[in-house]
């Protein structure tokens, strides 16, 4: 160490003998330094030791003033000596030391951690004679450095000491409440919750889910790793118990192991009551859209209740108004109690691309009403919406539905009518021209050759009469004349309809 004085106006050639000891009655070892300077420095002497000082000053004829004492001064310590860390869990870890040349027990050392290598975030610190700190209460899965600095008697620190840096174990993900769990119930899936337990925001979760609660090999199952609380599982059976477990991933690759986070179903159906003086919306959520009914105000009772179920079964597509090709996507429509339907519902029907047969055109996707009394399918008036992947149509009659493809008439030969005659109400709520070219006009006329309405065929070489004018009123029941021309007026033909209220 150097000690420092003032010369307190003595000339520069006096004499100063500075005395140093380890103890304050200066019994030896004393350490003494004679000098003209305002400064003596010492050398060899022991580390983290309290030293006291005096100083004499001479002048010319040997004549002392003093001695004075000094302030003592404790030398500093040695650097810790490196050792690696140990006890690291999923919340806490040991630091490691040596104390090298430090007098052992009498060194007092501050151990620090930090999740910053410049710690200059939140530090964690703890003083200790020991040569070893444990900490607690820390983030799961995250890193931490660590560095030891060792204090003279003084509480004067040496440099750090890195202890190079350490990764906390991940802990197992914490399950929530059942209702907290599971949520956005879907027909073919839903979406998984939990907490992270402490875990930092890098740690993956490793989820799962299966019909077999065992999670065996034969069962039907779906996996995801996930750097989030939350996932949304897809494509799954329809109303069918799922299991689902979840485990955490840590940064260097180290699992939990998995927990279970109970289980639930899929939905097999949705129930909704109608409100009679509002348009009511009942949804059968899908995970590749929501499967829509909309019954206009006023259609049916408030007392109604309406169920919407999935179906992948189907009818054969033997229909006699059109060239069907079914797709085995759809859904039965049921009412309770039974009532009339007064104005049509809108139906809106998605679909996977994934689940429609090869080689289905979209822009040629219908929805088809399966008629029970007559064992055939119907197509709606219907718009296929390809961006959307979805096909909106309009019936009156509630029954089973199905996504089906509609073939064009390739000329006038094949043109099929129906229902013919025309009953409002029943089982379509429209007369079908179908099987013509696309394009094709339609012209309605009566007995008397008066021109009633006209319209024109679809791309997919279907129209459809409401049994109105051209001014939207009602027809009088009678048999009228359908004209129908293609767009190139190259062929025409003409066909009786009739129309019975």
């Amino acid at each position: 160490m150097t000690v420092n004085w003032s010369a307190n106006s003595n000339p520069s050639d006096t004499l100063y003998v500075v005395s140093l000891s380890p103890n304050s009655g200066f019994t030896p070892p004393v350490y003494s330094s004679s000098t003209r300077n305002a400064y003596a420095s010492f050398s060899g002497l022991n580390p983290n030791t309290t030293y006291y000082l005096q100083n004499t000053a001479w002048n010319r004829l040997n004549i002392p003033t003093g001695p004075f004492d000094f302030t003592p001064m404790a030398t500093l310590a040695f650097d810790p000596v490196y050792r690696a860390y140990s006890g690291l869990g999923v919340s806490s870890i040991t630091l490691n030391w040596g104390h090298g040349d430090n007098p052992v027990g009498g060194t007092y050392y501050v151990a620090q951690i930090s999740s910053g290598a410049a710690f200059a975030e939140p530090v964690l610190s703890s003083v200790t004679l020991n040569n070893s700190a444990t900490f607690y209460s820390l983030v799961s899965n995250a890193t931490y450095y660590l560095r030891v600095s060792a204090l003279n008697y003084t509480n004067v620190a040496t440099e750090p000491t890195d202890l190079e840096e350490a990764l906390t174990l991940p802990a197992t993900a914490y399950i929530l409440s059942f209702e907290n769990t599971f949520s956005g119930l879907m027909i073919d899936g839903f979406t998984l919750h939990w907490a992270d337990n402490g875990n930092s925001s890098f740690t993956v979760y490793n989820i799962a889910v299966s019909t077999a609660a065992d999670f065996n090999a034969w069962a039907s199952s779906r996996a995801a790793s996930v750097n989030g609380l939350e996932y949304t599982f897809t494509n799954l059976l329809i109303d069918t118990t799922y299991w689902a477990r979840i485990r955490a991933e840590g940064q260097s690759g180290i699992t939990t192991d998995y927990v279970t986070a109970g289980s639930t179903k899929t939905i097999p159906y949705v129930q909704g009551g109608v409100i009679a003086s509002a348009d009511t919306t009942v949804t059968l959520a899908a995970s590749y859209g929501d499967i829509t009914v909309i019954i206009p105000a006023g259609s049916l009772g408030g007392s109604t209740r309406l169920q919407l179920t999935p179906v992948t079964s189907f009818m054969p597509p033997a229909s006699a108004a059109a060239t069907l090709r079914g797709t085995g996507i759809g859904l039965s429509i049921t009412h309770f109690p039974p009532a009339l339907m007064l104005n049509p519902m809108t139906i809106i029907l998605p679909y996977r691309l994934s689940d429609l047969p090869a080689g289905v055109d979209q822009s040629k996707l219908i929805v088809a009403v399966y008629d029970e009394a007559n064992s055939v399918w119907v197509p709606l008036p219907s718009v296929s919406d390809i961006p959307a992947n979805r096909v909106t149509a309009r019936t009156w009659h509630l029954s089973t539905f199905q996504l089906m493809e509609v073939t064009p008439g390739a000329g006038l030969s094949a043109v099929r009518v129906f229902p013919n005659p025309y009953t409002p109400s029943s089982v379509s709520s429209v007369m079908n021209f179908t099987n013509i070219p696309p394009y094709s006009r339609i012209k309605i006329y009566t007995f008397l050759g008066e021109l009633v309405k006209e319209f024109a065929a679809d791309i997919n070489g279907t129209a459809y009469w409401n049994g109105t004018n051209s001014g939207g009123q009602k027809v009088a029941s009678g048999i009228y004349i359908a004209f129908i021309e293609t767009r190139d007026r190259t062929s025409s033909k003409t066909v009786k309809v009739a129309v019975e209220r």
